[in-house]
């Protein structure tokens, strides 16, 4: 065999990475600094514009929600405000008055310090909340963007969180999903708005806002607060024109810990760097940054786009290392066209959780089979092995011996290095033989926690009820537990509804209660599954207060001045109490028609008549009053009215009816007679001054 010449084959992927992370005076890497202070300059312009000749404007102004906000890990104060302006709903107001010219200005420069600090949290965050401060249970709601009741949200996040017991640990793993499934693409952005979290995870496209919006969605549907938060970046991104631009991300709420960053866009997990300036945060995405008001006549204002700077003034040292890293090839020596195994150790040696992004160097004819990218969460002083499989190329020099480097590094620069040999008479092995070796040493045990939790209230609309109406039990049914429950029995008796719950979820189911009974019912709900039984007591007392109906009246409503007039009701009982002490009127005009009894036991009938000529030529009603009491008694009133028309009335009738009117009402009577007698008076005045002439 001729000799063989060994050739060096450096993988240049170390110096490659190191020239791309370090600190250059071209391009600072602000991902990589502690801290930076810089100045954010936002201004625009108001154009006013006059319809009318005898136009005017005597106030306007501009309230701005866009400034750097004050908070653990941003402070800042104003340099610049033109003109001077008032601090109003937290806002910044600029106020002009007495204006001169159509042109407005306004600007505001504010000098902040800005860091890249991790939030130390020490010990687990509990999972699901118990309870939930009142200041922070708005960032639970459902909004028109963060409509978490869509069943692919909720499906999605219940999947993800179930039998986790820490919110850490659930909030980055719904992180980590929606970045390896929702692509980042300007084909969403809309001048309107953003778009939904339903329209997010259907389509699996968004910008920086919605991805944001899901992100937010996934978790409120678990019941953990969380906030949109709108600032400014920095990136090195293509798809911009600038580096510095509008970003969103969200604040996750962890009891004890606060408001703790997590950046899906960026992948920063538990911090964001030091290039992300706070400018406002909100419920959601759809609330505006500003708004104008003016007084005048025949005005209206033009207002260019808001523009926003970063000017970066100075910027801190690199951050400590988070996290340890150690790389090793697990067969230092293969064969050409060989399977190999990589191994990362990842170390966190902090005594708080350390979320990490490990990234894998590549090079000329090695394949790296696995993802890699990895997003990792340590808890305190946690360490992890993650493996990959390798394979390097068949077709290489027969010649020659070569050096593979392998270099495991993360966003904070954080690196390994490995390295291993092929040649053409190593060692071989196969896809199944490493990957039956990772599955090896991966294969654990289900280290999660699952808790069921299932909670059942049930309440009676009323605490009493009449026997005759219809009587509603309302239960609602919560998992408050960290696991999907399935086919859950929620029964009254034999009226039964399948139900399936996912984590944080509700469901309400109403029964209606057949064939109460007087006095105090009680009734049994049971909530049933392979997992549960439940069981809530409602008592309702079922009372029955004495009615009576008026279930007959015969009588015509139109008649003739030569029929009768006759009226004719039955009432009866419409309960089983025994209705007390009933007192009956029937009244019309000078009629007034009065029955009493001490008690209504069974049917009775009552019968009013009277002359048609007692009747007026228009509608004739006929009250009817039905007054009684119960055993306690508490007085009760029915009150009904038949009305009678008289028809076909002729002159006779209608003298008839007059001469019937003035007999029952003395007064138009006596009006009548006081008429007459004047006009006689008169009449024998005028004959008397007639016989002097």
């Amino acid at each position: 065999m001729p000799q063989k010449k060994t050739l060096l084959f450096i993988s240049l992927v170390l110096i490659i990475l190191t020239s791309i992370l370090t600190v250059s005076a071209a391009e600072q890497n602000y991902a990589l600094v502690e801290d930076m202070t810089s100045d954010f300059t936002l201004g625009s312009t108001i154009h006013i514009e006059e319809s009318t000749t005898d136009s005017f404007v005597k106030k306007v102004s501009a309230e701005v929600s866009f400034y750097p906000r004050n908070d653990v890990r941003q402070q800042g104060s104003f340099l610049t405000l033109e003109p001077d302006a008032a601090n109003i709903n937290d806002n910044v107001k600029f106020i002009w008055e007495n204006i001169k010219n159509n042109e407005l200005s306004f600007k505001l420069v504010n000098r902040v310090k800005t860091e890249n600090e991790l939030v130390k949290v020490k010990t687990k965050v509990n999972f699901p909340y118990s309870k939930v401060p009142e200041d922070a249970q708005k960032y639970l709601q459902e909004t028109q963007l963060m409509d978490y009741n869509n069943l692919d949200i909720k499906t999605m996040a219940s999947k993800l969180a179930e039998g986790e017991d820490d919110s850490y640990i659930v909030s980055h793993k719904i992180a980590v999903w929606i970045g390896q499934n929702i692509n980042y693409s300007l084909s969403s952005l809309t001048a309107e708005a953003s778009l939904p979290a339903s329209w997010v995870i259907k389509n699996k496209i968004g910008v920086c806002d919605e991805i944001t919006n899901l992100y937010i969605a996934m978790l409120r549907s678990l019941g953990i607060p969380a906030k949109f938060v709108v600032g400014m970046s920095y990136t090195t991104s293509e798809l911009f024109s600038e580096n510095w631009g509008a970003h969103g991300w969200s604040e996750v709420y962890f009891p004890e810990y606060g408001w703790v960053p997590f950046d899906i866009t960026y992948n920063q997990f538990g911090y964001v760097d030091a290039s992300h300036i706070k400018l406002k945060e909100a419920v959601d995405s759809a609330k505006t940054g500003t708004k104008y008001e003016w007084e005048g006549k025949d005005i209206s204002i033009k207002v260019k786009k808001l523009d926003l700077k970063v000017n970066v003034i100075t910027s801190g040292k690199n951050i400590n290392d988070r996290i340890v890293l150690q790389t090793k090839l697990v067969y230092p020596e293969i064969a050409y066209g060989s399977y190999n195994i990589l191994e990362v150790k990842v170390k966190n040696t902090n005594n708080f959780y350390a979320p990490s992004q490990i990234f894998l160097s590549r090079t000329k004819d090695l394949d790296i089979l696995d993802d890699e990218s990895r997003q990792i969460l340590l808890k305190p002083f946690e360490e992890k092995i993650l493996y990959y499989k390798v394979r390097i190329s068949e077709s290489l020099n027969n010649n020659y011996v070569y050096n593979f480097y392998i270099t495991s590094y993360t966003q904070l620069n954080e690196s390994s290095s490995a390295s291993f040999t092929a040649l053409q008479d190593g060692a071989k092995y196969s896809f199944k033989e490493v990957d039956d070796y990772i599955r090896s040493k991966t294969k654990t045990v289900d280290s999660k926690t699952y808790t069921q939790k299932i909670q059942l209230g049930c309440i009676a609309e009323k605490q009493e009820y009449l026997l005759s109406e219809e009587k509603i039990i309302k239960c609602i049914i919560e998992n408050k537990g960290n696991t999907v429950e399935n086919n859950i029995y929620i029964c009254l008796l034999e009226d039964c509804e399948r139900i399936n719950l996912k984590i944080n979820e509700q469901s309400e189911k109403r029964f209606i209660v057949k064939n109460a009974k007087l006095g105090f019912n009680e009734y049994k709900i049971t909530a049933k599954s392979s997992n549960i039984d439940l069981q809530d007591v409602i008592n309702i007392n079922i009372i029955d207060l004495p009615i009576i109906r008026i279930v007959e009246k015969n009588f015509k409503d139109e008649i003739s001045l030569s029929e009768p007039v006759a009226i004719e009701f039955t009432i009866d009982k419409d309960s089983l109490s025994v209705p007390k002490y009933i007192k009956i009127n029937v009244d019309y005009k000078k009629l007034n028609k009065n029955w009493d009894f001490p008690q209504l036991d069974n049917k009775l009938t009552f019968k009013v008549q009277l002359q048609p000529y007692e009747l007026s030529e228009k509608e004739n009603p006929f009250q009817i009053k039905i007054q009684y009491k119960d055993d306690a008694g508490k007085e009760y009133l029915l009150e009904d009215a038949i009305t009678i028309k008289l028809k076909d009335l002729t002159l006779k009738d209608n003298i008839i009816l007059l001469t019937n009117r003035l007999l029952y009402s003395p007064e138009k009577l006596y009006a009548l007679l006081l008429v007459l007698l004047v006009v006689v008076m008169i009449l024998l005045i005028i004959l008397f001054f007639r016989k002097r002439r």
